[in-house]
């Protein structure tokens, strides 16, 4: 069973240097992704496939011999996991009526990295607690970030109404209703309902 897929292997990647073929390729095989590392020259190379190995991602150079690595189980690199990437965000009340799946947005790691998101599924209902909707987010792009890290999102939200803005101090309750006084166009005081959001 092995012999069909190195024969792929070789023939899909080809080393990026000149120096020498192969060495001592080592594969791993989980949930129809195939990672292989491999040595060319004096360089340890890693190189990944999504698609069951039909196709692999151009090798990456993960180490030089000769570079700072003791016998005594240094590992060369630690592959956290190849899976896709799943985002996860909390919007707030105000903003989740805008959205639904096939949102669009942009995420934006710490480290500068960026990839265009669609929702892909929402809670459905706000969290009676926190008021706020559970989304997931899928990239449209590759995004590479470390498990558990946290990231920056933005949504392309319809806005229907641009939510005014005011201190604290202008707010009174009168009869337990949020209200604002205004001035009319005679001088008049009056008071206006409010909602808070």
């Amino acid at each position: 069973m092995l012999m069909p897929l190195l024969f792929l292997l070789a023939e899909t990647i080809a080393p990026p240097v000149e120096s020498g073929p192969f060495r001592q390729p080592q594969l791993a095989a989980a949930h129809g992704q195939v990672a292989i590392v491999f040595g060319a020259g004096s360089s340890i190379f890693f190189a990944a496939s999504k698609n069951q190995g039909r196709s692999f991602e151009p090798p990456v150079k993960v180490a030089e011999t000769g570079a700072l690595v003791s016998a005594e189980r240094t590992a060369l690199f630690e592959l956290a996991s190849t899976t896709d990437l799943v985002v996860e965000v909390e919007v707030p009340q105000w903003a989740a009526a805008g959205v639904q799946v096939g949102t669009l947005g942009k995420v934006e790691t710490r480290e500068g990295k960026q990839a265009p998101v669609k929702v892909e599924r929402t809670a459905g209902a706000l969290d009676p607690g926190l008021r706020i909707l559970r989304v997931r987010l899928a990239p449209d792009g590759p995004l590479a970030v470390t498990p558990g890290a946290y990231a920056r999102v933005r949504l392309e939200l319809p806005r229907s109404e641009v939510p005014l803005q005011l201190p604290g101090s202008t707010l009174t309750v009168r009869g337990g209703v949020p209200q604002v006084a205004t001035v009319t166009a005679d001088g008049s005081l009056r008071f206006v309902m409010v909602t808070m959001i």
